[in-house]
């Protein structure tokens, strides 16, 4: 396994989970995640009325960051769905990460953390071929 660290310091886990607006959870996933692709991610991008936590503005993919505090009410969850159907009208995919509350044990947390990047790396970068793909029909 390559040999990057993804958080420097041991967070405060409370408070990771109650804030949304990138948390360090939320830059050290896409931090991650860019190495693994070998991609810049415009992070925190303006588009719209919406905020968006990533953008691959080449592969024109969304990369939204999801955790339970901010996106698992019934309104919350309807409002990232008409959200996500406006931006597949005009030709993006969304990659949605469903974060969750685990065990607050830093090693753990860890070792989620990087299995998360890893997992959504190699899903976008299907989601990036089967577009390739597409375009080149």
């Amino acid at each position: 396994m390559e040999n990057y660290n993804l958080i420097r310091e041991k967070p405060d886990l409370e408070k990771l989970f109650r804030i949304h607006s990138v948390s360090k959870t939320e830059k050290a996933y896409l931090d991650g995640l860019e190495y693994k692709l070998g991609q810049q991610i415009i992070r925190q991008v303006r588009f719209g009325r919406w905020l968006l936590d990533g953008l691959l503005t080449t592969n024109n993919i969304i990369i939204e960051f999801d955790g339970q505090q901010n996106h698992q009410s019934p309104e919350k969850q309807a409002k990232d769905e008409k959200r996500d159907d406006e931006f597949l009208k005009i030709g993006f995919s969304i990659y949605r990460l469903q974060w969750f509350e685990f065990e607050r044990d830093y090693r753990l947390y860890q070792l989620a953390l990087k299995k998360a990047v890893e997992t959504s790396a190699k899903e976008i970068s299907t989601l990036i071929k089967l577009q390739n793909l597409k375009n080149s029909l």
